[in-house]
C-alpha cells in the first residue's frame, strides 16, 4: 500500500510538472521593455533597459484624456525546426498569440481587483519576436482603485484618520465667515459664500465642513484679494477620502512638525500620529494611505493557441506598479499663464523621439509629476479664475 501511495504521488508529481512545461514551451516572455531599449531581450539574459516600476496616479488619471498606464511586453516563440522533437512534430512550431493575462496582488486592507484579459491577434513563427503595446490600467481597473480609497481608505485607524472637525457653535449651528478669516474661524476649511470666489476677501458667508481640490481649503488672505492658488498654505485638502475632502494642516517637508490628536480617553497618549507627505500632514502607519505610494504587484503572461488549436501560455512577469492618488499632481501658477498643453501632439512627439523595439512607448509623463495646466481637464478647472485674477492685478498696476 505504502508503495502504491508512493507511485501515485510520483505520477502526480510528474504530471505536475509535465504540465508547467508545456504551458511554458516555446512562448516566452523576455521582459517588459523601457522606451530607451536598444537591444531585444535575450533568453541567457536581459539588458538592462527593462522596466520592473512604474508610478500611476488616479487623480491624474482622471484629468488626462491619455488615460492608463502602458507596458510592453517582449514575446518570444522560442521553438526550434528540430524534425526529432515529438513536440513540434505533433503541435507545430507556429504560435498566435491571443491575448495578455493581467492578474493583481493588492496591499494589506485593500479590497481584491478582478484579473483582466488584453485581446490581440499575433502570428509568430518560430524564432520570431514581438512586443506588445498594453494598458494595464484600464478604467475599469482606475475604478477599482478609487473604490479601495473610498471604502478603505486609512482602514487600519479609520476613526481618527478620517475624523471631520464640524466648525460648528456652541447651538451647533453653522459659523459665520470670510474667505480672509476662514482659517481662524472654519478649523481650516474654506467659507462658503453666495458668489462662489475664493478670492473675494471680505464676502460673508458659513464655513464649509468638507474640501474639495477646486474649493481647496482655508487660506491666509493679507491682500485685498485671495489667491485661491496660492502656494502659502496654512491646510491642503486630502481628497485620498474621497472627492469631499478633509483639511489637513501644511507642514515643512522633510520635518514632521504636525500636531498630533489626543486619545481624548487617555491624554497622555495620541490617537493618531502624522507624517509631513509634500508639505502636508497626513496620517501615519495607516493601510490604505491614498497620498503614500502603495505597491500592487501586476502579473502579466502572455497567452495564445498553437498550430493545432490547443492552448499555450508564457511564464508570467511581475510589474510592480506604486499607486496614489493626487501624489504626481501639481499646482504651479506659472504654468496657468498658458494655454494647456496639446497632449496628442506631445504624445506624437514623444513616440517619435525614442527608436525602441517595435513599441511606441508609454503615455506622455507616464511615470512623472505632471503640472495641473499642461491637462486640460484640469486646467479648464483651476487656471481660469487664476488668470482672471492675474489680469485684475494687472490691470490696477497700470492704472496706479
Amino acid at each position: 500500500m505504502k508503495l502504491f501511495k508512493l507511485g501515485i504521488l510520483i505520477l502526480m508529481l510528474a504530471a505536475t510538472a509535465a504540465c508547467t512545461i508545456e504551458e511554458q514551451q516555446g512562448l516566452e516572455l523576455a521582459g517588459l521593455l523601457a522606451c530607451d531599449q536598444e537591444a531585444y531581450p535575450t533568453a541567457d539574459g536581459a539588458p538592462a533597459a527593462i522596466q520592473e516600476e512604474g508610478s500611476y496616479d488616479t487623480q491624474v488619471a482622471r484629468y488626462n484624456p491619455l488615460e492608463g498606464y502602458i507596458i510592453h511586453p517582449a514575446v518570444t516563440n522560442s521553438r526550434g525546426t528540430t524534425e526529432n522533437s515529438d513536440f513540434l512534430a505533433s503541435e507545430g512550431n507556429n504560435i498566435t498569440l491571443t491575448h495578455f493575462e493581467i492578474e493583481y496582488e493588492v496591499p494589506v486592507d485593500w479590497d481584491p481587483i478582478e484579473k483582466i484579459k488584453v485581446p490581440l491577434r499575433h502570428f509568430l513563427g518560430p524564432g520570431d519576436k514581438y512586443t506588445a503595446k498594453v494598458n494595464i490600467v484600464p478604467e475599469s481597473v482606475r475604478y477599482a482603485i478609487e473604490e479601495n480609497y473610498a471604502n478603505n481608505a486609512y482602514k487600519s485607524n479609520r476613526g481618527y484618520a478620517t475624523l471631520r472637525p464640524e466648525p460648528n457653535d456652541s447651538d451647533g449651528n453653522p459659523i459665520a465667515c470670510t474667505n480672509g478669516n476662514a482659517k481662524d474661524v472654519c478649523l481650516g476649511y474654506p467659507c462658503i459664500t453666495p458668489s462662489g470666489d475664493p478670492t473675494i476677501k471680505n464676502e460673508q458667508g458659513i464655513c464649509s465642513n468638507a474640501c474639495t481640490l477646486a474649493s481647496g481649503c482655508a487660506r491666509a488672505c493679507t491682500e485685498a484679494v485671495c489667491n485661491r492658488l496660492d502656494e502659502e498654505q496654512i491646510f491642503r485638502c486630502d481628497v485620498g477620502v474621497g472627492d469631499y475632502g478633509i483639511c489637513r494642516p501644511t507642514c515643512n517637508s522633510g520635518v514632521n512638525d504636525c500636531t498630533p490628536i489626543p486619545d481624548p480617553e487617555d491624554p497622555s497618549k495620541n490617537a493618531l500620529e502624522y507624517e509631513c507627505i509634500r508639505g502636508t500632514c497626513f496620517p501615519a502607519d495607516t493601510t490604505v494611505n491614498p497620498n503614500k505610494e502603495e505597491m500592487i504587484l501586476v502579473k502579466i503572461r502572455a497567452k495564445g493557441d498553437n498550430s493545432d488549436g490547443s492552448g499555450t501560455a508564457s511564464n508570467s512577469v511581475t510589474f510592480r506598479l506604486n499607486i496614489c492618488r493626487s501624489c504626481l499632481l501639481r499646482f504651479n501658477e506659472y504654468w496657468c499663464n498658458s494655454t494647456p498643453v496639446d497632449l496628442d501632439k506631445e504624445q506624437k512627439d514623444y513616440e517619435e523621439s525614442f527608436e525602441a523595439v517595435g513599441n511606441k512607448c508609454q503615455l506622455v509623463y507616464q511615470d512623472w509629476p505632471v503640472q495641473c495646466a499642461w491637462l486640460p481637464g484640469c486646467w479648464g478647472m483651476f487656471c481660469p479664475p487664476y488668470n482672471a485674477y492675474i489680469k485684475e492685478s494687472k490691470q490696477q498696476e497700470e492704472s496706479q
